[in-house]
């Protein structure tokens, strides 16, 4: 009986890379195109797992964060993203502060990965600032984020932000115009530190090992940041009418590998069942 179980072990063992946690995921399929995220005060969307409560957004800016039909996908590598379905969260025609979250489970250590798909159909001629990231409470500018920004003589580039208000590190990828990305951020606290005062940006990651090194990272003071973060928030400022911005298959993870892959509720059940059938079959022969 222990030789069986260890050879079942043995083939889990290959089939399976080593799992963290999904924390909370939504890939926006659940939802009526032109649907607003929230129609109104308390009445948002709420499909997708693990999270606390609906969509939540600010109460001038609920006609600007919709349900869009925008097919997006990403490949490169080891790394394909092909699970974020026909519909993606859009934001358009915001003029400034446009705030969109959604609360999840408190996490008080890390590191805690965000992924996402991003997409923009603007071409990038004004001055646009979105910032995705983690907070400890909802209504306000993410504590940790990444995002995009541009000027109106310069590309719009992907940048990585801590805490909220602090210092904001410029990558060299352009963010193009009507391109499917691929995000992975990283939220970490430095040692000895209380807060979450580092972040590490992937953009279009092509393993799914982690990077030695981050396309770009920032990082402030000790005892910075959040101690816990429990809401994931969006903000927009300068977005002129006409500009378009799309999120699709968002995921929260303890891992990098479950931010890359996400898999769904049960997926590692039905990898051992199989790994079971064929234990049988070959014992069969």
């Amino acid at each position: 009986m222990r030789k069986r179980t260890l050879a079942l072990a043995g083939i889990l063992s290959v089939a399976q890379p080593a799992w963290g946690a999904v924390i909370a995921y939504d890939d926006f399929q659940s939802y009526t195109p032109g649907a607003q995220f929230e129609s109104g005060a308390g009445v948002g969307l709420s499909g997708g797992t693990g999270w606390a409560a609906a969509w939540n957004a600010s109460d001038t800016n609920r006609a600007h964060s919709l349900v869009a039909t925008q097919p997006m996908s990403y490949s490169a590598g080891a790394v394909t993203v092909s699970d974020g379905g026909s519909t993606a969260l859009r934001f358009k025609d915001v003029a400034d502060n446009g705030l969109l979250g959604r609360t999840f489970d408190g996490i008080s250590s890390g590191p805690v990965y965000v992924s996402f798909l991003y997409r923009t159909t603007n071409p990038l001629t004004d001055e646009d600032f979105i910032q995705m990231g983690l907070s400890d409470a909802l209504g306000a500018e993410p504590k940790a984020s990444v995002g995009t920004q541009n000027g109106s003589s310069t590309p719009s580039v992907f940048f990585a932000r801590v805490p909220n208000g602090g210092t904001t590190n410029n990558s060299a990828v352009a963010f193009d115009p009507n391109t499917d990305f691929f995000v992975v951020a990283k939220f970490t606290k430095t040692t000895g530190s209380s807060g979450f005062n580092q972040v590490s940006l992937f953009v279009n990651p092509t393993t799914l090992t982690e990077p030695g090194a981050p396309t770009i990272s920032g990082t402030s003071a000790a005892n910075t940041g959040a101690a816990t973060f429990s809401t994931f928030n969006i903000r927009t400022a300068r977005i002129e009418v006409g500009d378009d911005y799309f999120i699709d298959r968002l995921v929260i993870a303890d891992s990098y590998v479950d931010a890359i892959q996400a898999p769904e509720p049960g997926t590692l059940g039905l990898s051992a069942a199989a790994g079971l059938l064929a234990l049988r079959r070959r014992r069969r022969a």
